[in-house]
């Protein structure tokens, strides 16, 4: 990615290089956060099992899905991203601001691949569900010195894709 990545980036960055990572690897990873951030943004706070029934009636009710579940949640707890109200309710936790242009360039990258896009169109970037923690100014200028990601037009739409 641009060589800086070590054991030397601050508590945050590596929590967004981690989730980043676990997007990319995990798709069900993926389809949970979506969910989470969906409930979080609709009403401030999330059922543990609205987001079962619903990964359940995507993945089928097997299992591992359920340990699945129950492991990323246990996560995103300790990451500090979501916090317990008690009886399955959940709040978000601690927002995260990134600054590193590489971190946030990486967090598209890995939604764009996780989510099956090619493109994005650049005024969602800040509205994606499944980066809900994660809170960042990514500016054209980030992008174009990106090696990670390109800038096009489609119409009078700017897009950013990979």
């Amino acid at each position: 990615m641009e060589g800086r990545w070590t054991a030397q980036g601050n508590a945050e960055e590596k929590i967004a290089l981690h989730y980043g990572l676990m997007m990319l690897s995990f798709p069900i990873f993926n389809d949970i956060i979506y969910l989470i951030g969906k409930s979080l943004y609709l009403d401030e706070k999330f059922k543990l099992e609205n987001i079962r029934r619903k990964i359940f009636e995507k993945w089928g009710e097997r299992q591992t899905i359920l340990y699945s579940i129950n492991n990323i949640i246990f996560s995103l707890k300790e990451w500090g991203l979501i916090i317990s109200e008690g009886k399955g309710l959940y709040t978000s936790g601690r927002e995260i601001y990134i600054s590193d242009s590489s971190i946030k360039c990486f967090l598209i990258l890995c939604y764009l691949k996780a989510s099956n896009r090619s493109y994005l169109d650049f005024a969602e970037i800040d509205k994606l569900y499944s980066l809900f923690p994660f809170e960042f100014d990514l500016n054209l200028n980030e992008i174009t010195s990106s090696k990670m990601l390109n800038i096009n037009r489609i119409g009078t739409y700017i897009v950013v894709g990979v």
